[in-house]
């Protein structure tokens, strides 16, 4: 069975859209936060790529809402974006997939055979992350669980989803636990709660060690076995791509 590639992201960029049309080995889907852009002109150009929308009210209606929405922390992001629309399209519209790679837009890596090479090696996994960090105790750095609520036991745990593969099975639990709640909670925070809670096959490969929050990459510390994370600038990923290619 084949798996997908789903990029995560506000509206296409060219280069994004240049290199995932030269995939041959997933469907890729590139689901867009922005409702009013025409993308008729980037379907025709692109025709294997599926480029889709989900309005607001279908999210509410199915109740994704709240990915990434906490209004008592310091993150500021709407109720619903394109995270929220990814994953009501893929649990209640597309289940067809085994497993889905969601990559967020200014995630970084070579070409394809990084993601087969990694999908190779964890066949079963029903969650690839970059690791599986637990709610903390007293005293340590609370990281952003006050404004979070997640509607089963403990224990909780948080990573970073820039780069993230979930089995239909886990997809399959998250849209459970919305149906039960009516609303998502910070997905960094849920998508490795619900695997845990539920003993899914959770792994962390070593190829996404390379997420982090804020870092800048030279390109001679940068491998094509890797997936990195941020790179914001998309002519950078096009300048480090190219580096790769002809770096012998």
């Amino acid at each position: 069975m084949k798996n997908a590639i789903c990029l995560i992201t506000i509206e296409p960029n060219k280069v994004w859209l240049d290199f995932l049309a030269t995939f041959t080995q997933y469907d890729v889907y590139i689901l867009v936060d922005n409702l009013e852009f025409d993308y008729a002109m980037y379907m025709k150009a692109y025709p294997t790529l599926h480029i889709i929308t989900i309005t607001n009210e279908e999210c509410a209606h199915y109740g994704y809402i709240h990915s990434s929405y906490m209004p008592n922390s310091s993150l500021k992001f709407n109720q619903i974006i394109a995270w929220d629309r990814a994953l009501c399209y893929f649990t209640n519209k597309n289940t067809i997939y085994k497993n889905i790679w969601f990559f967020e837009d200014d995630v970084f890596f070579y070409n394809e055979n990084t993601i087969l090479q990694i999908d190779n090696a964890y066949l079963e996994s029903d969650i690839l992350c970059k690791d599986k960090n637990p709610e903390p105790k007293q005293g340590e750095w609370n990281w952003f669980w006050p404004a979070i609520t997640i509607h089963f036991s403990g224990p909780y745990f948080h990573s970073p989803i820039a780069a993230v593969r979930m089995s239909s099975k886990l997809l399959g639990l998250i849209n459970e636990y919305v149906q039960v709640n009516k609303k998502l909670c910070f997905i960094e925070a849920l998508f490795p709660s619900i695997a845990h809670y539920n003993n899914l096959l959770y792994d962390s490969p070593i190829e996404l060690n390379q997420i982090h929050w804020r870092q800048d990459w030279q390109s001679e510390n940068m491998t094509k076995s890797q997936v990195f994370h941020p790179m914001k600038n998309m002519l950078e990923q096009k300048e480090k791509r190219d580096y790769l290619t002809n770096d012998v």
